[in-house]
Formats: C-alpha cells, sequence, structure tokens
C-alpha cells in the first residue's frame, strides 16, 4: 500500500469578536410624558439579555434623591400586552425584553435612566 504525505503548510487559526447586546428600542419611548407610577418601562435588546444582569448597571441621573430602579423578567401577561396589536414577525420575546420598575415616582418630574456599558 502507498501513503501519500501532503503538506498542510502553517497552522492556521482566525479571531473574531461578536457584538454585546444593545438597546433598540423601549416602551414607553424615550422622553415621553405623563407616565403612570407603578408602571414598568421596558427595554428591547437585539439579543437575549439577562434581566439581574441590566438591573446591576441601571442607574437615575436626575432627580438625584431618585430611589434605585429594578429589572426583573417581564411576565407573560406584560409580553401578551405588548405583542398585542404586532404582526406575527414584528412580536416581542421575552428573552429580549426587561422590565424595569421604580419603587416610587414623584409628580411632575422628569426622570433619566442609564443603563451602563459593561451588559454581557
Amino acid at each position: 500500500m502507498n501513503s501519500v504525505a501532503a503538506e498542510v503548510g502553517p497552522p492556521f487559526s482566525f479571531t473574531f469578536s461578536t457584538p454585546g447586546p444593545r438597546v433598540v428600542s423601549t416602551i414607553p419611548k424615550d422622553g415621553v410624558k405623563g407616565v403612570k407610577e407603578g408602571k414598568p418601562f421596558f427595554y428591547i435588546f437585539d439579543q437575549p439579555v439577562k434581566p439581574e444582569s441590566v438591573g446591576k448597571l441601571l442607574s437615575v441621573t436626575t432627580p438625584k434623591d431618585a430611589p434605585a430602579p429594578s429589572a426583573r423578567p417581564v411576565t407573560q401577561e406584560e409580553l401578551d400586552k405588548l405583542n398585542k396589536d404586532r404582526a406575527e414577525e414584528k412580536k416581542l420575546s421575552s428573552d429580549n425584553l426587561v422590565a424595569v420598575h421604580f419603587p416610587a415616582w414623584k409628580p411632575d418630574t422628569t426622570y433619566t435612566v442609564k443603563l451602563g456599558k459593561g451588559l454581557a
């Protein structure tokens, strides 16, 4: 039996990286007025995220004395409401949604919520 040796050359490797999650939208939209106290708002991401990771990066920049918001998974009831009037191909996934809740809001106050860098 004959054996043929082929020369492959030097080892080959390549490196690549994937983007981290990014916010594609919020519900309600940025800048909306008249948000009712006790209602959560939602971050919509371009890929699945863990709510606990989001919660660690949330802060309120105004007003200064505002309580810290918390992040949690979206409930099935919330998801159903958010998707109620959406076409099938536009339906939101609970994996890409995070609900954000404030313990208490002051009337006639503008809040600025910041999601810091480092979400993986």
